[in-house]
């Protein structure tokens, strides 16, 4: 399977494989009773620690006296904020926090790679929920595909010759991508048209 063609594939990891898909062998009955028994037990560790790490929180000051390398910025960070930057682990936060010791190294590496990508899968949670609310919005029929810079020639063909009427149709055409129709959305609401018949429209 090609995760570039995946309509939000950041959620499409390796790494949570296991999480993604247990619960779904599960329900088809395809997982032992030992085997779901040591998943659940899995989530629960994976989500109090995620908890833990969120509760514990840090002065840039209080930080630096303990050897992190914090910007002097005021800002206080949680544990599990800290783990989103590279030069943080688990093992150099327990510095800070000895409680964090305690955290197995299996866990600590999920733990330390569902940080990495918070960041980005709450922007993703962003854009899915703003697309959603923006699905019926039209497109005029001549908008101007081809003046999008972001989008590759192959897919400005298929939407022009798609004539897609709303964003809701546009993503249903073959090879488009989250990013393109935000793309798309960004250019309407500019009011990036070729018509300005159009534009005298959307302003009544």
């Amino acid at each position: 399977m090609f995760t570039s063609r995946a309509e939000y594939r950041l959620s499409l990891r390796a790494d949570n494989a296991d999480v993604r898909l247990t619960p779904e062998a599960i329900s088809l009955g395809c997982v032992s009773a030992d085997r779901t028994a040591k998943f659940n037990k899995w989530v629960v560790d994976i989500d109090s620690n995620r908890q833990l790490l969120r509760s514990l929180i840090v002065t840039p000051t209080e930080g630096r006296n303990h050897g992190l390398k914090l910007n002097l910025d005021g800002q206080r960070r949680s544990a599990f904020e800290l783990l989103s930057y590279a030069e943080h682990s688990i093992q150099s936060l327990s510095s800070v926090w000895p409680e964090l010791t305690a955290i197995g190294s299996k866990l600590a590496e999920a733990l330390e790679i569902d940080a990495t990508y918070a960041v980005y899968m709450d922007r993703q949670a962003s854009d899915i929920a703003n697309v959603r609310n923006e699905e019926s919005r039209v497109i005029p029929d001549d908008f101007d595909f081809q003046s999008l810079s972001g989008l590759s020639n192959e897919l400005k063909q298929k939407l022009r010759a798609a004539k897609p009427r709303n964003l809701a149709q546009a993503m249903k055409v073959d090879g488009i991508t989250p990013s393109a129709i935000s793309l798309i959305l960004a250019h309407m609401r500019k009011g990036h048209y070729t018509s300005a018949a159009y534009s005298k429209q959307a302003i009544q």
